[in-house]
């Protein structure tokens, strides 16, 4: 039965790889309408922004006032904070009228806070629009990354289209040596990223034909890619010295395989 099971799941994989892009394309759409309606393009690329990043800011801030409470031991205040994240909890069960990803939550809305101009902002988002691994893992979101959504209202022709926030703009400047390694290393990181999970499903085959030989090449493909991933993730190198987190925004070469080491 492994074999079947294996196939059902890549079947059902491709389905909600399906459904992952209609419910984009709905995102879309309604920002089109939005912007139609009101006429304030550039209103609402802002609270995109706003709402799309916002969302780390709360939940760090919410952690951070949890972890102070038990350091402190102070009971009354865990209790709180306790019923607190429990209504946060069921107000999460909105995310299904699509008002944003939580996935996407970030720290651009404490730069924007710090007076940034929207162009400094988009420019913060250079990830998003340069960086191989961003429109990878887009396939696996149910809303488009903010600098798509941005780029799509000022492709849209519409009377309110946005003018202070230019996605395009972004989308030129991506080029220089941090990207070029970047592009390098995607096809490379690929592979390292979910090979251990490709040999789980391997040993699960395996395991249903009983054949001994191919579980221990599974094991070993995965050992082997687990400890590959690890090394990438924490390479034994200098750090260097970055004065501002804001300045780590813009690294094209940031990926969620390789690691930077940085000093702040």
């Amino acid at each position: 039965t492994a074999i079947p099971a294996v196939v059902g799941f890549l079947g059902y994989l491709l389905s909600q790889l399906v459904v992952l892009s209609l419910s984009r394309a709905r995102e879309l759409g309604a920002d089109h309408y939005s912007c139609s309606v009101t006429g304030q393009g550039d209103a609402l690329c802002s609270a995109l922004v706003k709402i799309g990043y916002g969302m780390g800011q709360v939940d760090a801030e919410r952690a951070a006032a949890a972890h102070e409470a038990k350091v402190g031991k102070q009971k009354e205040r865990q209790k709180v904070l306790a019923k607190e994240e429990r209504r946060h909890q069921r107000v999460r069960a909105v995310g299904v009228l699509g008002i944003a990803d939580q996935a996407q939550a970030a720290t651009v809305l404490a730069a924007r806070e710090r007076g940034l101009e929207p162009t400094e902002v988009i420019g913060a988002l250079r990830w998003d629009t340069c960086n191989p691994w961003a429109r990878f893992s887009q396939l696996f979101s149910t809303h488009p990354l903010i600098v798509r959504r941005i780029a799509s209202l000022e492709d849209s022709g519409l009377p309110g289209a946005p003018r202070r926030w230019s996605a395009h703009a972004v989308a030129e400047s991506c080029e220089g040596p941090e990207l070029t390694r970047a592009r390098r290393r995607f096809w490379l990181e690929l592979p390292v990223r979910y090979l251990p999970f490709i040999a789980l499903l391997v040993g699960a085959v395996a395991w249903g034909l009983d054949d001994l030989l191919l579980i221990a090449q599974a094991a070993t493909v995965g050992g082997v890619a687990l400890f590959v991933r690890t090394a990438l993730a924490r390479p034994l190198v200098p750090s260097r010295s970055q004065p501002r987190v804001t300045e780590l925004l813009t690294r094209l070469d940031a990926s969620p395989v390789t690691g930077l080491p940085v000093e702040l």
